[in-house]
């Protein structure tokens, strides 16, 4: 196998764009009213009441009440677990990323983790008899117990595909579906596996099968196969959508699946006819019934839906009733304001613990609130309407700034003078507190999206295509900056001396200490956009992205370590509450507070060494033909990095040595290789054995 050529930085805190996979001493809770906001996979009932469901960073819940309150449980892994079952009426068995099986023998109360002999992601379990069950993965893995879980050995079998589900109609006859159209059967109860043609090349997730042998199987491109002969042909195969469906669950004629963009569907007849009920934007994963005709339904950001009557109709049970939290701000450690979807406000008096809505002066979004001190705040709408408060948020009062202005952005330096800009490239300024608006420059025909002072004359404007504007006169008239880059720049944090950081997409922060005059950039942090960066302190900032990620400067700005938020959904907005509380917010209503720990570095000890083990994803992503995979390990070991093709075989090996503690980004060239899907595997062994695996998957254009 021919080696390719490797560029290797071993990345130290003092280096600029440096991000470490950090285990701070952070607590994050989550806010009511969500049990947790990550994105929940798979869902299954053992009775008309009881039920688990498990999701992204280890998510395990439990609902007593079908799907009423669901209880966060803790669980000894923050692995991705794709999917949950029963094996018996106290043991709970789930699967997920690096080969993990976690299980409870005792409805949850306790959790152990069952060594598997696979590092890839298993994607799909299930036990037709107490005492034996399979898991099954990534690149044609099959894992089977015998002893109700105490161990699991490798079943091989001569197929390549990724396989996404098992299940079994009965203790001998079971099934298993994968990438391409592929569809397993075995009817001796796992000992021999044999394909069935499926006639479709649409990636197939899951299935459901009665005792009798009726079937259905569902995948990309909207595609639902059945069976009425346990599995042995498939008698119809249709497409009701273009988009993926994800889980299949049936009682009877009456059966539902869910999908993206919110749909689920519905059937009375078995499969003859299908409707669609969408509910919101974010895709529906797992779904299960309760042996009646109850069924749960959930999906990303930790939402639940539920159905008492064959899925006729649905309710919303954990789903925030915000929805997208576009802006946040508090006027002082206990009061604090958000703007959500659906033109609301929402106030909270305790710290952010609680929130209430309170009336909108206006049928918009308001896309960026403020405070100047406890009793001045203000904020935009997008329809162009100014509000303010001098009481600290008692009593609103507000106008419209201009007719036809779209407002993104506002900041105040006083009482008296505030500006405010939108689209396209306005931006206007008053001096009676909001009474009257000016506008001072079209700058371009561009949307702005960020606003701040440096002091009462020196303020910047940040907007599309890297637009950076400055004004050295309190805004009577605003010079362009060269950003350095022509991609979308969000928001602008200042501290108190002087220091600015502007915040953009695909993971860029901008640093200026000389007021604007020179920028550093800091890239590659992720591969989404930061939608927010805020002041802690002099030294202290946060940033928040799309990635659901949560970034931390102790060096103002230099260096920045990541934090897992906890959250699969995107961050938009963080407010500093107070020296010990920060709080961010984003889709689907995802609220998280948490206590900084203003003297930790992050870096796990004081010579610059990673706290733990970790996999960044490659960036860019996709890419042509070049990319970087970063990882970090916090002890010498021996390192293998692995890129596999979509059928798992092996076509380069980035790295095979061994390694000192650090963290390191290694260039990948895929040149050699043609347009595709592939995975990077990362297996770190010590003299113990395995330490550290986990796979990730990027996609080469050309």
């Amino acid at each position: 196998m021919k080696r390719i050529n490797l560029s290797i930085i071993i990345l130290l805190l003092a280096v600029t764009a440096a991000v470490s996979q950090a285990v701070y001493s952070q607590t994050w809770e989550w806010v009511n009213p969500r049990p947790q906001g990550n994105n929940l996979q798979s869902v299954v009932m053992n009775s008309n009441t009881e039920g688990f469901a498990v999701g992204m960073l280890g998510t395990v819940m439990k609902t007593t009440d079908m799907g009423t309150t669901w209880q966060v449980l803790n669980t000894p892994t923050k692995k991705f677990m794709f999917d949950v079952t029963y094996s018996w009426v106290n043991d709970v068995f789930a699967c997920g990323d690096s080969g993990t099986v976690i299980n409870t023998w005792n409805l949850g109360n306790n959790w152990a983790i069952t060594q598997t002999p696979v590092t890839t992601p298993l994607r799909g379990i299930f036990f037709p008899s107490r005492d034996t069950g399979f898991a099954v993965g990534s690149f044609g893995k099959i894992v089977r117990t015998t002893n109700q879980g105490s161990s699991w050995h490798l079943i091989t079998v001569p197929y390549n595909r990724n396989f996404n589900a098992v299940h079994f109609a009965n203790k001998t006859t079971g099934f298993i579906t994968g990438d391409q159209g592929f569809f397993a059967r075995t009817t001796n109860g796992g000992v021999t596996w044999d394909t069935i043609s499926t006639g479709t090349t649409s990636s197939l997730f899951r299935m459901y099968f009665n005792t009798l042998g009726t079937g259905y199987v569902v995948g990309t491109q909207g595609r639902i196969l059945k069976s009425t002969n346990f599995g042995a042909s498939f008698e119809s195969s249709i497409s009701i959508t273009s988009s993926g469906l994800y889980d299949v669950s049936f009682v009877g004629n009456f059966g539902a699946i869910t999908g993206e963009q919110g749909a689920i569907w519905t059937t009375s007849n078995g499969g003859v006819n299908w409707t669609a009920s969408y509910f919101g934007l974010t895709p529906f994963r797992g779904i299960h019934n309760n042996f009646t005709n109850s069924f749960i339904a959930v999906g990303d950001g930790g939402k639940v839906y539920t159905s008492t009557n064959a899925g006729a109709n649905w309710v919303a049970k954990v789903t925030s009733p915000t929805g997208t939290i576009y802006s946040s701000a508090f006027a002082d450690a206990n009061t604090g304001f958000i703007g959500a979807f659906g033109n609301k406000i929402l106030k909270t008096t305790n710290g952010g613990d609680n929130w209430s809505e309170i009336p909108s002066p206006v049928s918009s979004y308001m896309y960026e609130i403020k405070f100047l001190n406890s009793q001045f705040g203000y904020g935009i709408f997008g329809s162009g309407y100014f509000m303010k408060t001098t009481n600290g948020g008692v009593n609103w009062q507000g106008s419209q700034i201009a007719a036809g202005m779209y407002g993104w952005t506002i900041h105040f330096t006083s009482t008296s003078n505030g500006y405010a800009a939108g689209d396209p490239g306005k931006i206007y300024r008053t001096t009676n507190g909001g009474n009257n608006w000016t506008l001072t420059t079209l700058s371009s025909n561009v949307y702005l999206y960020g606003i701040n002072f440096v002091d009462q004359n020196t303020g910047f404007v940040c907007g599309a295509n890297g637009l950076l504007l400055r004004t050295t006169n309190a805004g009577n008239s605003w010079d362009s900056l060269s950003s350095g880059t022509s991609l979308s720049l969000t928001k602008i944090a200042v501290n108190a001396n002087g220091v600015i950081l502007v915040s953009g997409i695909l993971g860029r922060i901008l640093k200026s200490t000389n007021l604007g005059a020179n920028w550093t950039s800091v890239t590659g942090l992720t591969q989404y956009t930061i939608n927010d960066v805020r002041f802690l302190s002099a030294n202290t900032a946060y940033a928040v992205g799309s990635g659901g990620e949560l970034f931390i400067s102790h060096k103002a700005g230099d260096t920045w370590l990541k934090d897992q938020s906890k959250s699969g959904n995107i961050l938009r907005t963080l407010s500093i509450v107070s020296p010990s509380r920060v709080m961010v917010f984003g889709e689907e209503g995802n609220m998280l507070k948490y206590t900084p720990d203003l003297t930790s570095t992050g870096s796990g000890n004081n010579n610059g060494i990673p706290g733990g083990f970790s996999l960044e994803q490659n960036f860019p992503n996709p890419f042509n033909p070049a990319t970087v995979v970063k990882f970090s390990i916090p002890a010498d070991a021996n390192v293998k990095l692995v890129v596999f093709d979509i059928t798992g075989r092996e076509v380069k090996i980035i790295a095979n040595e061994k390694m000192n503690a650090g963290s390191y980004e290694l260039s990948f060239n895929g040149s050699e290789l043609s347009s595709g899907v592939y995975f990077y595997r990362l297996d770190v062994t010590g003299n113990d054995g395995i330490r550290f695996s986990d796979t990730k998957k990027m996609i080469l254009v050309k």
